[in-house]
């Protein structure tokens, strides 16, 4: 194969250099439209043996800033509690719909965190679903089921009960307050108050959010209630 006829074929996007008779370079253009990620891969062939890589290129999404902020760091049960809310993009103020939880940190302790990063969650890098072969060197995959005869109806899959974490019942309050949907305005900020629940223990607080264009981010803020004896 004519391997400098194969690169003068190549897409207007992509610039290669030969650097010498066995290594070139490869420029590719970032664009938004890549993200969260593209995968990059080459197919050389020659004298009837091919060769095939992929690589994994990352390209970063903005990230909404969300912070946090309370009036004080300690409280007394009962007190009032204010909470300041502030989203941001690259450093500039946007409005964004976010939502709120104060939460019992004790309660992360029993079990932790399940929800995933937000960013994560709504731009999860991608598989590259190609499977690239040759009838040169072909290689055929298949599914590999047991070969132990099964019910009729049944499967050879594992029917092994999932068991469950269970949390001991407790009588005080584990959420301190929850709001679903708060909008920061044009200077990113949003506000809201609740009562400090009798529970003497360390809160967390934490919001996610998303904007008008789909950029999402989250942020954490951490409290304490303690009784001071007099």
């Amino acid at each position: 194969m004519n391997s400098s006829r194969c690169f003068r074929i190549r897409p207007n996007w992509l610039t290669l250099q030969r650097l010498n008779d066995t290594q070139y370079e490869a420029r590719v253009p970032v664009s938004n439209s890549f993200a969260p990620n593209i995968t990059f891969s080459v197919l050389y062939t020659r004298n009837g043996q091919y060769s095939f890589q992929n690589a994994g290129i990352k390209v970063a999404v903005p990230q909404l800033d969300i912070r946090v902020k309370t009036d004080k760091t300690h409280y007394q049960p009962g007190e009032l509690v204010n909470v300041e809310l502030t989203s941001s993009l690259k450093g500039k103020p946007v409005s964004a719909q976010l939502t709120v939880g104060v939460v019992d940190e004790m309660i992360y302790a029993l079990q932790p965190e399940i929800a995933p990063n937000i960013g994560k969650f709504f731009y999860p890098l991608g598989r590259n679903n190609v499977r690239t072969s040759s009838s040169l060197s072909f290689i055929s995959y298949d599914q590999a089921l047991s070969s132990e005869p099964v019910a009729p109806g049944a499967t050879n899959r594992s029917e092994r009960r999932v068991k469950m974490l269970e949390r001991p019942r407790r009588e005080e309050v584990d959420t301190a307050a929850w709001m679903p949907s708060l909008t920061t305005d044009k200077q990113g900020k949003a506000y809201f108050t609740f009562l400090m629940p009798d529970s003497l223990t360390r809160w967390r607080i934490t919001a996610r959010g998303m904007n008008g264009d789909g950029l999402v981010g989250q942020g954490r803020a951490y409290l304490r209630s303690e009784k001071i004896s007099t």
